[in-house]
């Protein structure tokens, strides 16, 4: 005797009813199926007893009996299963699909956040993290977690369309791109190479990693580049992913005045749009050219419009002050050094006064103080003078920043422009997440450039469910690590009576039951051959 599910769909709704049958072999030995009743008034609570007593028939009083019982802990639950309804959430699980290498796929993202580790730790943490009951995924070898990588990287643009389009796909009109770099262990790597080095690991090769999200920080697309790619010769893919991938005909792309410059300005296509900011030193020359003056920097925001480009003004004053004790900080270690050598010199009569002199230079030089401070020598000692005019003429740009639009005044008001260009830092947490404890995007030990791809893929996707975290657990005083940690140990109780077992899940603390109520998770009771109830 079993319960049988049927499950009867009319236009956008789903019906589910249940009825009891018994199975059986004819006289020929076939199997026959019997309908005994159907269920139609059943609570699921009462779905499930009824599944818990035919599991246990013949054998009822057991599950009444403390005698003989034996719980053993087994595997880790609940940290798997809040990711992976999540993932189902944002719609991951559907992009990847359920064949083995979707599964196993969507299996590196919840062991990426879960584990922290390399493809090998994946592996090791399958059946100590429900990988089994969770993703219907047995164990596999080492090398079919790389060519999963590879299939990540052959179906990335797929994925990226399909989850962009349930996000709203071309309604979604404004995007934000930026940059970073990730440090690799070993010189092996096919798209590595020595450049601007964002994780300050000196002698180490890298590769660069542009992001492009929605307005809202959502990552959208991804993509990998040898080490040595300058940010502004990134630009061109990410609109060739827009225009021909996505589709998309009306587009304002927002980034740094590093990554918009002239030239990936003047190449952008007919219905695409920017707003990016402009450095110290055109800020200078436009305000000598008469095209805006000084005093348009203010708090308010201010702007101007020349030549068909809107430039949006604006001075912040707790900047200026940070500008200013910056300045005033590497003054003073100058000062310090200058007196440091002075003393040494004084010490050591043969001591060289041309080495000391040059490590001075060489502080300036670094601090770029060069204008402002002067120093001669004499009698040996090194003597340090500031330029006032110089000091006036640096701080006066202080917390001073110009941004540039060439959308219309009635499309976007000045203070939305100024609003869109704050909102690139979203892309900057975003980096800071996936270089962070839990993804830990680096470094890097892979070789191939696919699977570098895949691995970029991984960390996105992984992104995409902790930036949905952060924003439902946003109430509660505890990081995303501690969360997931006590989510994590609550694992799956196995229940041994005479011949007889039975996989039951525990019941959460109050802790853990608030985080499930903020994701909107039912919590399951028990693991029935192969379901979850």
């Amino acid at each position: 005797m079993y319960l049988s599910t049927h499950k009867k769909k009319v236009k956008s709704k789903t019906y589910i009813s249940y009825s009891l049958r018994t199975s059986y072999r004819d006289a020929k030995g076939k199997v026959k199926h019997k309908h005994i009743a159907n269920l139609p008034k059943c609570t699921d609570e009462e779905i499930k007893a009824l599944k818990l007593a035919l599991t246990f028939r013949g054998k009822l009083e057991e599950l009444g009996s403390i005698e003989d019982i034996s719980i053993t802990n087994e595997a880790s639950f609940g940290g798997t299963y809040v990711l992976y309804q999540i993932a189902k959430n944002l719609g991951i699980d559907k992009v990847l699909g359920n064949s083995k290498m979707g599964r196993l796929a969507l299996w590196q993202i919840i062991a990426r956040i879960l584990g922290r580790g390399s493809r090998l730790s994946a592996k090791r943490m399958m059946p100590k993290y429900s990988a089994d009951h969770i993703l219907d995924l047995e164990e596999v070898d080492k090398n079919m977690m790389y060519k999963n990588l590879d299939w990540l990287e052959d179906n990335q643009e797929e994925i990226e369309k399909k989850l962009w389009e349930s996000r709203g796909g071309k309604k979604i009109d404004l995007y934000l791109y930026d940059v970073t770099s990730s440090y690799l262990e070993g010189s092996c790597n096919e798209l590595s190479a020595y450049g601007y080095n964002r994780d300050k690991k000196k002698g180490k090769e890298q590769i660069v990693v542009g992001l492009l999200t929605d307005d809202e920080g959502f990552p959208v697309a991804a993509r990998v580049f040898e080490g040595n790619t300058s940010d502004n010769k990134t630009v061109q893919k990410q609109i060739e992913i827009l225009r021909d991938k996505f589709g998309c005909k009306n587009v304002t792309l927002v980034g740094d005045r590093g990554m918009l410059k002239t030239t990936q300005i003047d190449e952008l296509p007919e219905g695409f749009s920017y707003i990016t900011g402009i450095g110290k030193p055109t800020i200078k020359r436009l305000e000598k050219e008469g095209v805006f003056q000084y005093s348009l920097f203010d708090e308010e925001v201010h702007e101007i419009s020349h030549d068909d480009i809107r430039y949006i003004m604006r001075r912040n004053p707790l900047i200026a002050e940070e500008s200013a004790e910056w300045r005033s900080g590497r003054i003073a270690s100058i000062a310090k050094l200058v007196e440091e050598k002075n003393k040494y010199l004084l010490d050591k009569p043969k001591a060289s006064l041309k080495a000391a002199v040059k490590a001075v230079e060489n502080l300036v030089d670094k601090y770029k103080l060069k204008k402002i401070i002067t120093f001669s020598n004499q009698d040996r000692e090194i003597k340090v003078s500031i330029n006032e005019e110089e000091l006036k003429l640096a701080s006066k740009y202080d917390g001073c920043y110009c941004l540039k639009t060439d959308l219309p005044d009635d499309v976007i008001s000045k203070e939305k422009v100024h609003e869109r260009y704050k909102q690139l830092t979203q892309v900057e947490s975003a980096f800071r997440e996936m270089k962070g404890d839990i993804l830990n995007i680096r470094p890097l030990y892979l070789r191939k450039a696919e699977r570098t791809k895949g691995h970029v893929v991984v960390v996105m996707l992984g992104y995409m469910i902790l930036h949905k975290l952060n924003k439902l657990w946003s109430s509660t005083k505890e990081t995303i690590e501690e969360s997931l940690d006590s989510l994590t140990n609550l694992c799956i109780l196995k229940v041994e009576s005479n011949e007889s077992s039975i996989l039951k899940l525990p019941t959460p603390n109050e802790e853990c039951k608030n985080l499930l109520n903020l994701v909107k998770i039912k919590w399951p009771k028990f693991i029935i051959g192969g379901a979850i109830v």
